[in-house]
């Protein structure tokens, strides 16, 4: 649970962090100084996000990327991939992809292309989308503002992810989340989380 809370105390998206529910898009390529995870290839720019489904399903909706490459794999809490959207498995049309979690009853909408269901309550959506250098960011970025997460009470409707969301004030930002795991007891609540 370290990850997902060191990569959501935001209160608004930006490039690298986003309250859950909602993406962080990387304008540009990352730095080599960026430590939230395992250094990121330098071919693409990155869309991260963290999705709770206790409540509700979530829907991903994609652009047409015009025959780009990209990919968004969706990971649980062990981060075993459950689902992938992309080139190579959706194609490269707009799409909505539903996902949900281990206790939703329920159909899909009728324009959800694909459903994810996945064995944890969260789930961890990092997308990827090809970069052909600094001069394509412009490209990528409007591509990247298609790409959203809407609750499904929302779908269809007008919906605007909020803003100004509060931070759980327990989170600690520091140290980095590898350290705050090897730190934590084996046997602790939060170890097992």
């Amino acid at each position: 649970m370290s990850a997902k809370l060191a990569a959501t105390p935001a209160p608004n998206a930006d490039g690298t962090a986003a309250p859950i529910n909602q993406l962080a898009k990387m304008p540009y390529y990352v730095s080599p100084y960026f430590t939230n995870v395992v250094r990121i290839n330098l071919n693409s720019l990155w869309t991260t996000g963290w999705v709770d489904l206790d409540q509700e399903p979530i829907v991903l909706s994609v652009p047409d990327t015009r025959g780009r490459y990209y990919v968004f794999s969706m990971m649980n809490m062990w981060t075993d991939v459950f689902g992938s959207v992309g080139k190579r498995t959706t194609g490269t049309g707009p799409g909505a992809f539903l996902i949900v979690g281990p206790n939703w009853q329920g159909s899909p909408p009728p324009d959800i292309k694909q459903t994810f269901r996945l064995s944890t309550r969260y789930a961890w959506l990092l997308g990827q989308t090809q970069a052909n250098g600094p001069t394509d960011f412009a490209a990528v970025n409007a591509i990247h503002a298609g790409y959203k997460l809407t609750p499904l009470s929302a779908w269809g409707k007008p919906y605007t992810p909020p803003t100004n969301v509060l931070i759980d004030p327990k989170v600690k930002l520091t140290p980095s989340p590898p350290l705050q795991v090897a730190a934590m007891d084996v046997g602790s609540a939060d170890a097992r989380a």
